[in-house]
This record gives C-alpha cells, sequence and structure tokens, in this order.
C-alpha cells in the first residue's frame, strides 16, 4: 500500500503464487473516498518464483526529460523488474 499527497492510494498483491511457484501482480488505485479509480490492472506471470511485490508512488508533478530519485529497500537478488503502471500525461502543466 501506498499513497500521495492528493490522498489516493494504490493497493498491490499477488495472485496465484505459491511454493516454487510465481504468479501475477496486481493492482486497485482508489480516491480519497476509497473509491476505486478504473478498473483493476494485472501483469500476468508478473512475479518470478520467490518474487515480492513493491509498490512506491512518486507522486507530485514530474516534467518530460526530469528526473527523479528514490530509495527503496529490497533484498538482493541477481535482477529486479522494475514497472511504470501509469502516467498521466498532461497533469501539472505537461504536453
Amino acid at each position: 500500500v501506498a499513497g500521495n499527497a492528493r490522498g489516493e492510494t494504490i493497493l498491490a498483491w499477488t495472485e496465484g503464487t505459491g511454493w516454487q511457484k510465481g504468479g501475477s501482480l496486481a493492482w486497485q488505485v482508489f480516491d480519497q473516498a476509497g473509491r476505486p479509480m478504473g478498473p483493476e490492472s494485472r501483469i500476468e506471470g508478473g512475479i518470478p518464483v520467490w518474487g515480492l511485490a513493491t509498490v512506491v508512488w512518486l507522486g507530485g508533478t514530474i516534467g518530460p526529460f526530469e528526473t527523479v530519485h528514490f530509495d527503496v529497500r529490497v533484498e538482493p537478488a541477481a535482477n529486479y523488474r522494475v514497472t511504470i503502471f501509469a502516467y498521466d500525461q498532461g497533469r501539472g502543466g505537461g504536453p
């Protein structure tokens, strides 16, 4: 679970995972009143065997060609998958 300055919340979970079995990553975004903002989203096969999901909401306005740095504590691994699930083009005066 993560939130932003506007009071929106994202809830992420895994589906179909088990012992020595990966699964899917799913998430839902909620508004300030707790109402879903659109349909649930899902990446089939998005969680590898022994994998974990981490949610980071950068929030704020990130303009075109800008960089945002953030830190997330994770267990050491051979590789990581980063997925940008949404980008609202045009918010905050962007193109």
